[in-house]
């Protein structure tokens, strides 16, 4: 039994849990690549024993407690097959596909067959834990004779994005041989030592649990639907050497899609929360620490609305361009967006993968504005967002064909 969280700890990053799911979307599958995923998963819950556990909230000393009970589940328990049905044999072969013909077809006719808590649902820590919810699952459906979809589940509770993808790194190898990384899973323990740089401004805090309040009476217990839209990476590169300035001298291809969220949001979302590592921002946290070490940049969609050196600036320095005084009344009144990078975690996905995209449960039913940016194929971006948006103009010059 290992103790996660407790109390003590309590703010949105350290008890948030939505469980990640990620589909990919893989080609060349067969019955050697089935046997290759069987004799995977015993390896990688070898490697890593807490994937074999379940997760409980409990009162402990310091308040309340999420553990993970290890042992509950063998690698029989967490690879399942999914039987296909027959609506999720395309007409067209997926090979021929294009990127928006084959999202379309993979979120209308095999996602809704997976389990509801992969495709829809959400686990939210102290608060919605499951009875003997498992920590690590993967589920299977064959697309065609030789595509299948595949859902990676784990909890946020076990780790962040930067772990899922650690995790899926060491999947993808055990199909092929040894695994020969190591994710430090006691790096939780190093979690009161830079706590301090996660826990936000008292103001900020306060303004924040005020929105997902005043969110909840607007929208009810959850956010609209989420929806994907496809970006070109190749029409993003464009953009970043279009608009960088001569101060900036450098942007991202995230810094120039969260401008273009910011215009688009901007009726709805004032603010950007922009999801950071703090792994790359503190010298005791190693890139293998095992937890959830995401602090949040507040970022102002007026200031950034369609100027991605602006998103720029506050990403390398790791400080906010607006004080916390001033992000008081659009948190409060619930007009922000959460937004996280997902590119480097769905470069970890299966070999011979050909599409990927995360579960709707990432934006839906989250009581704010939600949206995930990922990797969707080697020429594709792909946006999950639960925010309205409006038709502006550099988010119209970077969408998919």
């Amino acid at each position: 039994m290992k103790v996660l969280y407790t109390g003590k700890f309590v703010s949105d990053n350290a008890t948030g849990a939505t469980a990640a799911a990620f589909f990919s979307v893989v080609k060349n599958w067969g019955p050697s690549k089935k046997d290759q995923l069987d004799q995977a998963i015993p390896k990688l819950l070898e490697a890593n024993p807490i994937l074999t556990s379940h997760l409980e909230s409990r009162k402990g000393e310091s308040g309340v407690e999420v553990v993970a009970v290890f042992n509950t589940y063998g690698a029989k328990d967490l690879l399942r097959y999914i039987e296909r049905p027959s609506s999720a044999v395309p007409s067209t072969p997926i090979e021929d596909m294009k990127p928006n013909e084959l999202l379309a077809h993979v979120e209308s006719h095999a996602i809704p067959h997976f389990p509801a808590h992969v495709s829809v649902s959400t686990r939210l820590g102290t608060e919605e834990i499951r009875e003997r919810t498992p920590v690590f699952e993967v589920h299977v459906m064959d697309l065609s004779s030789n595509h299948a979809c595949i859902a990676v589940v784990m909890s946020h509770v076990v780790g962040d994005g930067a772990v899922y993808f650690q995790v899926m790194e060491q999947l993808n190898a055990a199909m092929k041989g040894p695994i020969e990384t190591k994710i430090n899973w006691d790096g939780y323990d190093k979690l009161p030592e830079v706590l301090s740089h996660i826990i936000p401004h008292p103001v900020t805090l306060l303004g924040y649990m005020l929105g997902v309040r005043a969110f909840k009476q607007t929208h009810g217990k959850s956010a609209p639907d989420s929806e994907i839209l496809l970006l070109s990476k190749d029409k993003v590169n464009k953009k970043k050497k279009e608009l960088v300035d001569a101060n900036t001298k450098f942007l991202s291809g995230n810094d120039v899609v969260v401008a273009a969220l910011s215009e688009a949001m901007i009726d709805h979302a004032t603010l950007q929360m922009q999801y950071a590592n703090l792994r790359v921002r503190v010298d005791n946290l190693e890139s293998n620490d095992a937890g959830n070490f995401i602090p949040t940049d507040i970022i102002d969609a007026r200031l950034a609305s369609g100027n991605p050196n602006v998103v720029r600036k506050v990403s390398s320095k790791g400080k906010s361009n607006i004080s916390p005084w001033r992000t008081f009344m659009p948190l409060a009144s619930g007009k922000f967006n959460r937004n996280t990078n997902l590119t480097k975690v769905s470069v970890g996905q299966f070999d011979d993968c050909v599409a990927y995209l995360p579960s709707a449960a990432l934006a839906t039913k989250k009581p704010f504005y939600f949206t995930a940016v990922f990797e969707y194929d080697s020429e594709t971006l792909g946006v999950m967002t639960n925010c309205p948006m409006k038709q502006a103009p550099l988010l119209q010059s970077i969408l998919l064909d």
